[in-house]
This record gives structure tokens, sequence and C-alpha cells, in this order.
């Protein structure tokens, strides 16, 4: 069993950790770097998170981040800090948020659910918010169906990065 082993015992299966510096300060500086293109892996045998892989290049989700805080630049050099009113909360959100929701679970059942109707119900969802925290809570959630949805649309070829 992996627990069990001793730190001091070699794994057998040493050859397939990926070979780092032994020091320990040298090793937190080069796992820092690696963990920049690299994800760990488990040994199966030792149970060390020994085993480093290159990541795919051009994680979709990075790209994505990196196309918002573009956007989020140009935003600010053309209009500046913005701090409109946040507009929520007006008599019939909560209604329309329940027959989107509706709409959304309906697709969901059968078969037909789209980015549309996740987006939407999102959207809807943070309009009929007037509690501060929990807008941002919604808004988080349509900021992370935004983001699937441009991911979907990268890894299908149609994203325009």
């Amino acid at each position: 069993m992996a627990a069990e082993r001793a730190v001091a015992d070699p794994c057998p299966a040493v050859a397939t950790h990926t070979p780092c510096p032994d020091d320990y300060l040298a090793w937190h500086e080069w796992a820092e770097a690696m963990s920049a293109t690299h994800d760990t892996t488990q040994c199966p045998t030792c149970g060390l998170w020994a085993i480093w892989t290159p990541r795919a290049t051009g994680d979709t989700m990075d790209r994505v981040l990196t196309d918002i805080r573009a956007e989020r630049a140009r935003q600010d050099a053309k209009w500046g800090e913005q701090n409109h009113p946040d507009g929520t909360g007006r008599s019939g959100d909560p209604l329309v948020a329940e027959v989107v929701k509706a709409d959304c679970d309906r697709a969901a059942r059968d078969g037909t659910l789209t980015y549309r109707h996740i987006l939407n119900e999102e959207v809807c969802e943070a309009f009929a918010e007037t509690d501060p925290a929990k807008l941002r809570a919604e808004l988080v959630q349509v900021a992370a169906v935004t983001v699937a949805w441009i991911e979907k649309l990268d890894r299908a070829g149609g994203g325009a990065s």
C-alpha cells in the first residue's frame, strides 16, 4: 500500500517520476516554474505527486480569460472606471427568472438545452437579485457560463482568437 511506504524507500516506479532538483529551495523554485506549464499526477506506486506532464498548449480557458482581460482594459481605456447603479430587482424580474428557469429545466429534460438557455437563466437570476452578495454570486455564474460557451466555440474552431 502506497501510504505505508517509508519515505527513504525508493519508489520501484521512479523511472516514471519527473527528474527534479534534490535541494529543498531549488526544488521549490523549479516546482513554481514547472507549475506554470505542467500539471502534477500522483504516482500510483508510491503516492508522491512526482509525475509532471505538460499542459496542452493554448489552454482554452487561459486564452478566454486573456481575451476578457484585454476587453476590460479596452473598456477602461475608453470609458474609465464605471460605477453605474445595478438596476436589478425590478418588480417583474423574479417572475421572469422563474419562467426562464422553467424553460431551461424543460429544455434540459427534453434534451434541447443550449448555452442560450443556460446563460439566459443565469442573467435573469442576476437581474432578479437585490442583495449585493447574492448578485455578485449570480454574476460570477453568468461569467462562468459565458467563459464555458466561449471555450466550446474555440474547441469547435469557431472562436475568433
